[in-house]
Parts: structure tokens; sequence; C-alpha cells
């Protein structure tokens, strides 16, 4: 092999050596930047959770503290006349496997 060819696989070498390394630590880069998304995602959701809970809670008491006396306080008053509607027979509408109405 003349030396202009050594040399030249030389040069060759190492630019993938360096180009591997760019991108070993490209990759590490994102690697650890996306562990650390997934555990601001994973805290976000427990907040979010807890928040979520906290008003269910407040639903519930709130659910709890009508009674009859506070709804008659404020104008509401048992149905007269109940009516209910009963369906003379079953009716569907949707869509078909083609999605056009039915």
């Amino acid at each position: 092999m003349p030396i202009d060819t050594r040399k030249d696989i030389f040069w060759v070498s190492l630019a993938l050596i360096g180009l591997c390394l760019c991108s070993y630590i490209y990759f590490a880069t994102q690697t650890v930047r996306n562990i650390v998304a997934k555990k601001d995602v994973a805290m976000e959701s427990q907040n979010i959770s807890q928040k979520l809970s906290s008003k269910e809670f407040a639903l519930i008491s709130m659910q709890n503290s009508v009674t009859l006396d506070y709804a008659a306080s404020l104008g509401f008053s048992d149905a007269k006349n109940k009516v209910f509607i009963t369906p003379s027979r079953v009716s569907f509408v949707g869509s078909d496997v083609n999605g056009k109405m039915e």
C-alpha cells in the first residue's frame, strides 16, 4: 500500500471515531433529558391526582350538606304531579360500518 492510502485510511478512521463519539454523547444526553422529563411528568401527574382527590372530597361534602330543609329554604318543593314517560318502542340511531347514519 502506498503511504498516501495509509494516511487516508487513518484520517477516515479518525473521522468515523469522532462521529461515533459525538453520536454517543448526543444520545446519552438525550437519554438523560428523557429520564428527567419522565420524572417531571410523573411528579406533575401526582400533583394533579392529589388536587383532583381534594376536589372530589369537597364535592362529596357539598352533596352531603344539601338536605330537604335546605332545599325548602331555597324555594324547592316536592313535585305534586309526577309524570314518567314510557317509550312505546325502542329506537336506535347510530352509524353503520361505512359511517353512514341509519
